[in-house]
């Protein structure tokens, strides 16, 4: 039986990525997709490509760090503004 990671981050905080893998494909396939956003993270909870509570708990969490990096300003109004709407995005996936 073959080993795979569910999801993984490269890199630091302000350039890392997410690798999710696409359990949509599974198991004639394994695809690994890179979400470099809060979009990407949203869609790809979304489109059931992650899958499981803790999976997605984990996925989100990590939306939330790819949501911040996109942040123009880091002033606390700014980065409390920023932070409520990436929750609200992921929440309505």
């Amino acid at each position: 039986m073959a080993d795979y990671t569910t999801l993984r981050w490269q890199g630091d905080a302000r350039t890392g990525r997410l690798f999710l893998l696409d359990q949509t494909r599974l198991p004639t396939d394994v695809v690994e997709l890179e979400c470099s956003s809060v979009e990407a993270v949203w869609q790809a909870i979304r489109e059931l490509k992650v899958r499981g509570a803790p999976a997605i708990g984990v996925a989100a969490a990590y939306g939330v760090v790819l949501g911040l990096q996109e942040a123009s300003e880091w002033s606390r109004e700014s980065f409390d503004r920023r932070f409520k709407e990436v929750l609200e995005r992921l929440a309505s996936s």
